[in-house]
């Protein structure tokens, strides 16, 4: 055999290798931007839902939006509208537009200094709950007014790949994973939707951590779908998302370079001989 055959077949073995490192730096996974795959399309589909979770109550900490408006001219020879208290500013995004009020915060003893009426016990009772005990409180100064009581610490936060990541104050009781993902614009092609993280405290100071494929119906039924205050949503980039930033393609031109200068040491040495 000559030594151009012989070299010529030595730089064929190295072809096979020099594909595979390209194909190792350029191919990447494609992720659908579909919900719900696996329902089928030709026919209706029946899925049990889990119930929500227990409506949350008032605890010490809390803030609280409150106003009263009295509605009849009765009502306005006693008192004017409530206001009073320390205003609340966010530049949170919101479920549903707050009621036009104060902010209250609930003290360690479960309570909250409420104009004209005075401390009222808050703590442990769920929102209507509240704001009868307010009402009856109010109806000696009011004959006939509107009451209007909302949480305003109650947020989740949704980052990663997401339209518009950030924290959103919730003022309903049933928040789904799919709302709180609506309210930061929906995920991004380059999300991956079958491995969202939820980050939950717990009442031992602890942090649950649980991973969710919104791809499958099957998140219908997990304990959850429902969010709660403070739960923080995580949708974690796919490889492409990768593969498109400074340092992947870095890493990768580097693995290249080094791989490359390799092989024409070897054809070098394979000539000398």
């Amino acid at each position: 055999m000559t030594k151009f055959s012989q070299r010529s077949l030595n730089l064929k073995a190295f072809i096979p290798v020099i594909l595979s490192m390209l194909l190792f730096c350029s191919c990447a996974r494609v992720y659908t931007a579909s919900y719900f795959m696996d329902v089928p399309n030709t026919v209706d589909t029946v899925v049990n839902t889990v119930s929500p979770y227990n409506v949350p109550k008032v605890k010490y900490g809390d803030m609280l939006s409150l106003s009263v408006v009295p509605l009849d001219q009765l009502s306005s020879l006693y008192q004017s509208p409530v206001s009073g208290g320390v205003p609340f500013s966010s530049q949170t995004a919101q479920l549903s537009p707050p009621p036009s009020g104060t902010s209250f915060t609930v003290d360690k003893n479960g309570t909250i200094e409420a104009p004209l009426i005075g401390k009222v016990r808050l703590v442990d009772l769920t929102i209507d709950e509240a704001k009868e005990v307010l009402r009856e409180k109010y109806a000696i100064f009011y004959k006939t007014f509107t009451l209007n009581l909302s949480f305003l610490n109650h947020k989740v936060t949704v980052l990663g790949e997401v339209g518009k990541p950030g924290s959103y104050i919730i003022q309903t009781d049933q928040v789904s994973i799919f709302d709180a993902i609506s309210l930061a614009g929906d995920i991004t092609i380059y999300g991956k939707k079958e491995n969202v993280l939820l980050v939950r405290d717990s009442s031992d100071n602890k942090k649950h951590l649980v991973r969710l494929n919104l791809n499958s119906e099957k998140i219908l039924q997990s304990p959850y779908y429902y969010l709660k205050e403070n739960d923080l949503v995580y949708v974690e980039p796919s490889r492409a998302k990768l593969i498109n930033t400074d340092a992947y393609r870095t890493r990768n031109f580097a693995i290249l370079t080094t791989t490359l200068s390799f092989l024409l040491v070897l054809l070098f040495r394979t000539k000398l001989l």
